[in-house]
């Protein structure tokens, strides 16, 4: 390649503020760039994961309110297994859809870390801190922090 004066030899102007990449440095973040462009900033058009996120958010709140009524510890009773029925099956169309936004990737990894993230009922205690301090649920964490904008622990978007 032919070098000019005021270029460098991959023909990016010296005079220009622009890091020049390795080879090895663009096929490392290549993989960041289609998510970081598959994902606009804003949420201007509808995400389709939202509506089937905010289903399931409601029978999740559903099942913990009957839980807690007098005989709810008896999760076979046909409401239990209604709003059950209403939680896994908007699992199942999560599965099928794809986030347009960080919002809609957020809300997808929250519901991710409901099944896989720490299983310890109590969140005080040592178990539950080596839980969520595994190197896998700090990835869930992580990419939840990052999609979200928000510190701490998964959780409602």
């Amino acid at each position: 390649m032919t070098q000019h004066h005021n270029t460098t030899h991959y023909g990016v102007r010296k005079d220009c503020a622009i890091a020049v990449l390795s080879r090895r440095e663009v096929v490392s973040v290549a993989p960041f760039a289609g998510v970081a462009m598959a994902l606009p900033a804003s949420a201007g058009e509808a995400d389709p994961v939202m509506p089937i996120y905010r289903k399931w958010c409601a029978a999740r709140a559903e099942w913990d309110r009957l839980s807690k009524l007098p005989g709810g510890e008896n999760s076979d009773t046909p409401e239990m297994l209604a709003v059950s029925d209403v939680e896994f099956s908007a699992v199942d169309a999560l599965g099928e859809v794809a986030p347009t936004t960080w919002e809609g990737a957020a809300a997808l990894l929250h519901v991710f870390w409901e099944y896989k993230g720490p299983c310890s009922l109590s969140e005080a205690g040592d178990a539950y801190e080596e839980e969520v301090n595994r190197y896998d649920r700090k990835l869930i964490q992580a990419l939840w922090r990052g999609a979200s904008g928000k510190s701490g622990l998964p959780r409602t978007v």
